[in-house]
């Protein structure tokens, strides 16, 4: 009996492929109480995200964040996505909860734009499936999981380039607003550098289908299309206006404003070393077992995996006809290497001197935002000729003439790479102390290399055989193409799964994870701050992942203080205030406070550390996996001073209050002095704070170099201090404007399209 399926069911099983294949691998996560918890999740993306929404669940808007650096914009800063639409997770849900329904709905934007993507180069369904699954499942998007802006830009990617190719082929203005909607999604997201890549790997397809279409466009047409990817690139700005803008201003004034020297910039270039990741399996039994150690690494794009069935079709593909983007993709993924290896190579230095905004990019890993694609093509473009083409119809290589003799050609050319490989290990395995010397290479990570390449062996000879059986026949293509998705993803959910490993969400709850060390410090009036940074380099140590993290987060590091409502005067913010940075160094040097003064003109009541304080002022009131000494000499958050530059206090008495608790952004303050000066708020200064003193609008003047500051009389008076972000009506205003015009021309392209014809 022959089983028909409905034509619109076949149409819809590879979106339900890409669903199933979402689920199972995220089962460890949808169906238990576990979550992701490794890298900057917990230091930074959930005391975000509780700070956004706690203050959205008040009926404020999160302009402003007191608890980090003594006051810094949060709304201001892209890489909250406070103005990301699908923030909204983290507003109506808790954050383990949010935190699963954010991942698997990127993934599944993910799935379905590279599908039709794939298909819309006319790949059948099998081959776009097998490359959906690589796009979506190597260890450079696993690793954006610990990095949520940057698994919000990534995501988008495939989406912006589909709307992109379908406007270039069908010339249809409704897919022109698509691109550039979906690309100020991308910017909103909150993730600068893949920003950057995207509109530079659209530029590079855009210029690749242009020339394709019309291999001769000439100047006219070439210059028509250059200004209209200008101008779309412009609207794309003004849509991410009300984020863009405000984020602008905050990139000026801070120390990233300037551009990075190149060493530091390039410091996390991906080594020659780290390219033998791209054969090794990254699991449990792979060249990377560490992962507490090592996820840096993955998220940094300097260690990659795209399974070795991946490698074997690439391989494979050499042996296919080769069309014109074939060869684009290739040129595109060496490319993409060239500049991730960064410092290693000329390439990544050039663009970084001559590019605009590259030198404002860190972590060359990244550049592998442009392979992704492209190795997800090859992929497609190899299992499509499988399936389509037979031996009599397919050329070797170029060098080759057209021959029957495919399978010897094919079967020679794999047999000289399993011997290469099989030599390395061969000479590896009784020189291993020679290796390890001359490589600096620890028993663990040689003993993790040997077993990869063991596994190389063993999966790579899997897939040998079976495309063998195929071509003579043993199997049929239907079962070899379903084994070959198979396998690729048994070896990503296997392998590659640990890249982000799993405990009990039960961190992610608040009032069960606090510590000695926050109820000793908890203080509205008062800050606290680390002596430098070794607490939070050494506090890591543990059996467990879960042990080392408990460890490190007693020391309250990053931005963990949000979560309880302590002032850090230090703490992470990725645009740091330039001016307070400055300042901040000069009081310690080494982790030893220099200037006692200046720490206490900071409002710093409690200092942690590791050393001890030899000062009458500082008694120790903790002394555990950290010490806590308590300064008696800090100033309060709120002091009068004769003079705005040398510390001279007024006696005065205060009384504060905000409308509620998160509201952060407007203060009212009573202020009764002796005699006239300054009145000190001991948050960094910034533009687009306003301020109050009885009913009349007074300057606001900078004070001791970073801190706010009004003058006052002699006298009772009551000082309301308020925080708007500068410029953003306008930004707002602009936004609308383009927003409208793109729905108006989306109607207008409606109306004229009329009616669809039978």
């Amino acid at each position: 009996m022959k089983l028909r399926v409905p034509e619109y069911a076949r149409d819809n099983f590879p979106y339900l492929f890409i669903i199933f294949a979402v689920v199972v691998f995220f089962a460890p996560l949808i169906f238990t109480s576990n979550n992701y918890f490794i890298g900057d999740i917990y230091t930074q993306f959930y005391p975000w995200k509780y700070f956004m929404q706690k203050s959205l669940q008040t009926g404020n808007v999160p302009f402003w964040n007191p608890l980090v650096y003594s006051g810094v914009p949060f709304a201001a800063d892209i890489q909250k996505g406070v103005f990301y639409p699908l923030s909204i997770f983290f507003v109506l849900f808790g954050f383990s909860t949010a935190f699963k329904i954010f991942i698997i709905t990127h993934f599944l934007i993910m799935g379905f734009a590279v599908y039709g993507l794939l298909r819309r180069y006319n790949f059948t369904a099998l081959p776009a499936s097998a490359g959906v699954l690589i796009y979506l499942f190597n260890t450079f998007t696993l690793s954006k999981i610990n990095f949520l802006s940057a698994l919000g830009s990534y995501s988008l990617m495939p989406l912006i380039l589909l709307c992109l190719l379908n406007f270039i082929s069908k010339k249809e203005i409704s897919y022109l607003i698509l691109f550039i909607l979906s690309f100020a999604l991308s910017v909103l997201a909150g993730h600068p550098p893949t920003v950057i890549y995207t509109g530079l790997l659209v530029i590079m397809f855009w210029a690749f289908e242009i020339t394709r279409s019309m291999p001769r466009p000439g100047i006219k047409k070439s210059a028509g299309y250059l200004f209209l990817f200008l101008f779309s690139m412009l609207l794309v700005i003004i849509l991410s206006m009300p984020q863009t803008g405000i984020f602008y201003e905050l990139l000026s004034l801070s120390s990233r404003g300037s551009s990075f020297e190149y060493n530091m910039a390039a410091a996390t270039s991906m080594s020659f070393m780290n390219l033998w990741s791209f054969i090794m399996p990254a699991g449990i039994n792979g060249f990377s077992t560490n992962f507490l150690m090592e996820w840096k690494a993955y998220a940094m794009g300097m260690m990659n995996n795209f399974s070795i069935t991946a490698v074997f079709l690439i391989f494979l593909s050499l042996f296919y006809p080769k069309s014109g983007l074939y060869k684009f993709c290739i040129s595109l993924m060496l490319f993409s290497i060239l500049m991730a290896l960064g410092r290693y190579t000329p390439v990544h230095s050039w663009f970084f001197t001559f590019l605009p905004f590259f030198s404002l990019l860190r972590h060359p890993g990244f550049a592998m935002t442009l392979f992704v694609i492209p190795c997800a093509i090859i992929t497609a473009s190899t299992v499509e000729h499988i399936r389509s083409l037979t031996p009599a119809h397919v050329p070797i290589m170029s060098r080759f003439s057209y021959t029957a003799n495919f399978s010897k050609r094919v079967f020679r050319f794999f047999a000289y790479i399993l011997a290469f490989f099989a030599v390395i290990l061969a000479l590896l395995w009784p020189n291993k102390e020679l290796v390890m010397r001359n490589y600096n290479l620890s028993a663990r990570t040689l003993h993790s290399l040997m077993t990869g390449l063991f596994i190389f062996l063993l999966i790579f000879s899997a897939n040998i055989t079976l495309f063998y059986l195929k071509e003579k026949n043993r199997i049929s293509s239907n079962f070899y193409l379903f084994t070959l998705l198979f396998m690729i993803f048994f070896e990503l959910s296997y392998f590659l799964s640990g890249v982000n490993p799993m405990i009990p969400d039960s961190i992610y709850d608040r009032d069960r994870m606090k510590f000695d060390t926050v109820s000793l410090i908890s203080s509205t009036n008062y800050k606290f701050l680390h002596s430098d940074d070794a607490v939070l380099r050494t506090r890591t140590s543990g059996n467990t992942l879960l042990g080392a993290q408990m460890n490190f987060l007693s020391g309250i590091p990053s931005n963990t203080g949000i979560l309880y409502g302590l002032n850090d005067a230090g703490g992470y913010n990725p645009l740091e205030p330039k001016l307070y940075t400055a300042f901040l160094k000069s009081v310690f040097k080494d982790g030893v406070i220099t200037d006692f003064d200046k720490l206490n003109l900071l409002n710093v009541k409690y200092l942690i550390t590791l050393g001890e304080i030899s000062n009458p002022n500082f008694d120790k009131i903790y002394d555990g996996s950290v010490k806590i000494f308590k300064n008696s000499r800090a100033l309060p958050i709120f002091f009068t001073s004769s003079s705005r530059d040398t510390l001279d206090l007024i006696v005065g008495q205060y009384s504060w209050s905000r409308r509620n608790e998160f509201d952060y952004s407007a203060y009212k303050v009573d202020v009764s002095v002796d005699k006239p000066g300054y009145f000190v708020f001991s948050n960094n200064f910034y533009p687009g704070w306003i301020a109050y003193v009885d009913n009349k609008t007074a300057a606001i003047e900078k004070c001791f170099g970073i801190f706010m500051g009004v003058k006052v009389t002699e006298g009772t008076h009551e000082i309301i201090l308020k925080y708007t972000p500068t410029n953003l009506e306008l930004y707002f205003i602009l936004h609308f404007i383009v927003m409208l015009s793109l729905l108006l021309a989306g109607v207008a392209w409606l109306f004229a399209a009329g009616p669809v014809k039978k």
